[in-house]
């Protein structure tokens, strides 16, 4: 494994040399940030979670009757509320954040909320350079500055919108 200290100690001179990581990327002597992102159309694993965790705590409406023991639905409305926890936490767990489907996606770079954003709104999409703009059907525009990010990802993020834009 290749730490950052190790990578400077080597690679003083030869700043054009790139060292990948999941969450970084040491180029030219910045360090540059992924984005995680998540298609929630096309995760089979998200919806069956969800799924699942619904149908827990849908069990749980048995509690009152007699029909099942009330250890045994503890369990299961613990292990629901679990699942739950973590399908609805997911977006929280990395910094930056692009998660998306048919209609819309939330854009979370570096902020705590991050941006929600519905395609049918959505008018034009531009990359320049580090800022995205996009401007939106109520006459407002919405800049997002993605200079610490890496230029893969700030590739994927436009083509994402450009995409969906397109079809809507």
């Amino acid at each position: 494994m290749i730490t950052l200290a190790s990578y400077w100690s080597d690679q003083r001179k030869d700043f054009q040399s790139c060292v990948k990581t999941p969450a970084l990327l040491v180029q030219g002597g910045l360090v540059m940030k992924r984005i995680h992102f998540a298609n929630l159309g096309k995760n089979k694993l998200v919806i069956a979670v969800a799924v699942f965790s619904a149908a827990c705590l849908l069990f749980g409406l048995f509690d009152g009757f007699d029909l099942v023991s009330t250890s045994s639905v503890r369990y299961v409305l613990g292990l629901g509320y679990f699942l739950s926890a973590i399908f609805l936490t997911h977006m929280f767990w990395y910094k930056n954040y692009v998660q998306w489907n048919k209609r819309g996606m939330m854009i979370r770079i570096d902020s705590f909320f991050g941006k929600n954003l519905k395609f049918e709104e959505i008018i034009s999409a531009k990359l320049d350079g580090d800022i995205l703009e996009i401007m939106e059907s109520k006459n407002s525009k919405v800049s997002i500055d993605l200079s610490e990010i890496v230029q893969e990802d700030r590739e994927t993020l436009n083509q994402i919108i450009v995409e969906h834009i397109a079809v809507s």
